[in-house]
């Protein structure tokens, strides 16, 4: 039991001290080359395959932000993988019936397929 929980707490050192690798904010992020590019990447990608559009905000209508979630991934042997970005919508700020009328979750409960 000891074993398990010192292994435990080493795991969650070692998930701490990659985090403290990583940028917090986007503002230090865009200034690192590395993170800069692998954001450029991904804005492009979203452009380019259509998932993402570029337009004016029409009027009387509220902005919902975004972040960017940013990862670094490690291989195996603890050498650097990639640079993984994430552009996530701030959804929270949304309210139903004015900036969205209907959810859709891709998860189906076991019961709603038992007939």
């Amino acid at each position: 039991m000891r074993n398990k929980i010192f292994f435990f707490l080493n795991l969650r050192l070692l998930i701490f001290l990659l985090q403290l690798n990583q940028p917090s904010t986007t503002k230090q992020a865009l200034s690192n080359p590395d993170w800069f590019n692998a954001m450029q990447t991904k804005y492009n990608a979203l452009i380019g395959n259509g998932s993402s559009t570029l337009m004016d905000l029409p009027k009387g209508v509220a902005l919902v932000g975004s972040k960017w979630d940013l990862k670094k991934k490690y291989n195996v042997d603890d050498t650097l993988q990639r640079y993984k970005t994430h552009l996530v919508a701030k959804g929270f700020h949304q309210a139903l019936g004015l900036d969205y009328k209907e959810t859709f979750s891709p998860f189906v409960k076991k019961t709603t397929m038992d007939y």
